[in-house]
């Protein structure tokens, strides 16, 4: 018998790769897009990702840091504007790299150091980013969790801070370059944090609207809103970007549910807080030009 050592081979890889595929699939039932706990401290402060911050002339903003580092539980932030692809919130509490430029607005400066808060943030995001193999585990790695009620209320039962771009897919089709669409319909995240009694943190994401041109006139909606029941995401016809512009993160005074009679109050309080942060840093002439509300859809 004449030993063909190739044969060993083929098989071998055709064994590893089996295996490595089982064990992948595997991992699709794993649950970890409920728990994040396949969140991946090393890839989520990759240096690299300090050249998209560097791009964006990234930083994060306080409004009252010292209110922020009082909350040692859980927490909810609700963001706004959505923006095509959620730029702001994912530098400032996903990719964070090595460390976020921080301007706290009682001191005036701008300074980099190590932001813990951001670091122990977890994103929400659709269910359709955990259905594309790859993809997934991209998300996964950077903490994030399905946006689902059921997954909110297990990541605070558990102590995490989450966030949520609370105007979904909704303010994303309606996004238009340079124009601040916001989608005040949504109660959901109110309602949790208000039955939970834990802070509502408003944040605003300045720049967004301006990191991609989206190309969605008024008769393209319809095509939007299609291709999202059909497959989860409103893919575009035409987008481009990311684009230069400066992009901050900031993140407001911390609402205390238990100073509100319902979640109806609550809600109130959020967006007035959200409002006054929009008009003290684009300036009220322009807030008042580009602030509406949006019907919503989805």
């Amino acid at each position: 018998m004449i030993f063909n050592i190739n044969i060993y081979i083929n098989i071998f890889i055709f064994i590893f790769i089996f295996w490595r595929g089982f064990l992948y699939v595997k991992s699709f039932f794993d649950n970890s897009e409920i728990t994040g706990e396949r969140d991946w401290k090393y890839f989520r402060s990759c240096i690299i990702w300090n050249l998209f911050k560097k791009y964006f002339q990234f930083t994060v903003k306080y409004i009252n840091k010292e209110e922020i580092d009082l909350i040692k539980g859980a927490c909810i932030l609700g963001a706004h504007p959505h923006g095509f692809a959620c730029i702001a919130t994912g530098l400032g509490f996903a990719l964070y790299g090595s460390n976020n430029k921080i301007i706290i607005t009682e001191e005036k400066k701008e300074k980099e150091k190590e932001d813990i808060f951001c670091k122990q943030v977890h994103i929400l995001s659709a269910n359709v980013c955990f259905r594309i193999p790859f993809v997934r585990d991209f998300f996964l790695w950077l903490g994030s969790v399905k946006a689902e009620r059921k997954v909110i209320k297990t990541m605070l039962r558990n102590n995490k801070k989450i966030c949520i771009n609370v105007g979904g897919i909704s303010e994303l089709i309606e996004t238009k370059y340079n124009e601040l669409t916001i989608n005040e319909k949504r109660r959901g995240f109110c309602q949790i944090a208000f039955e939970q009694k834990i802070p509502l943190i408003p944040v605003y994401s300045s720049g967004e609207n301006k990191t991609f041109y989206f190309f969605n006139p008024s008769f393209m909606k319809k095509y939007y809103y299609f291709i999202y029941k059909l497959i989860g995401y409103p893919i575009p016809l035409f987008l481009f970007g990311p684009l230069p512009t400066k992009v901050t993160l900031i993140i407001g005074n911390p609402i205390d549910p238990t100073q509100c009679e319902d979640w109806k109050e609550l809600k109130s309080k959020f967006y007035n807080s959200l409002h006054l942060m929009i008009k003290t840093e684009d300036g009220e002439e322009k807030e008042e030009k580009k602030l509406f509300k949006k019907k919503n859809k989805i």
